[in-house]
C-alpha cells in the first residue's frame, strides 16, 4: 500500500507515519522508502520523502501528532474541509488528468493546506 495517497478522509496517514514499530529506510530501486516492521522488517508501507517531512519536521512532526491522536479525529475532518475548500477555490488542482501520481501530488497540496491552515501560515 503507498503510504502517500493512503488517507484521504480519515487521520490514518498521521498515524500510520508516526508509528513507533515501522522503521523507514530509502529503496534505492525506486527512490522511494519504504517502512518495515521492526520485529519482522515485512514492507508495511511505502511512501516519498515528501510525506516523510510530516514525521521529521519538528512543527510538522506536533500537527501530525495532534492529528493522529483519537481525539484529534474531530479537528482533522474540521481542518480538511477547510484545506479542501482552501486548494479548491485557490486553483491548486486541475482536473485535466487522472493519473495516480497527479491524485498524490493534489492529496501532499491538500495535506500541506491542511498542516499550514492549522498553523496560520495560508
Amino acid at each position: 500500500m503507498n503510504l502517500s495517497c493512503f488517507a484521504y478522509y480519515s487521520n490514518d496517514f498521521f498515524s500510520n507515519l508516526i508509528d513507533n514499530d515501522v522503521e523507514w529506510t530509502k529503496d534505492a530501486a525506486t527512490g522511494g522508502y519504504v517502512g518495515k516492521t521492526r520485529g519482522t522488517q515485512d514492507v508495511k508501507w511505502t511512501a516519498s520523502g515528501v510525506d516523510l517531512l510530516f514525521g521529521s519536521n519538528s512543527e510538522l512532526r506536533a500537527m501530525s501528532e495532534y492529528y493522529a491522536c483519537d481525539d484529534g479525529k474531530e479537528a482533522f475532518k474540521a481542518d480538511f474541509v477547510k484545506a479542501w475548500d482552501k486548494v479548491m477555490n485557490n486553483g491548486l488542482y486541475v482536473a485535466a488528468s487522472v493519473k495516480r501520481s497527479e491524485v498524490c501530488i493534489f492529496a501532499t497540496r491538500l495535506r500541506f493546506a491542511l498542516l499550514t491552515s492549522r498553523s496560520g501560515v495560508l
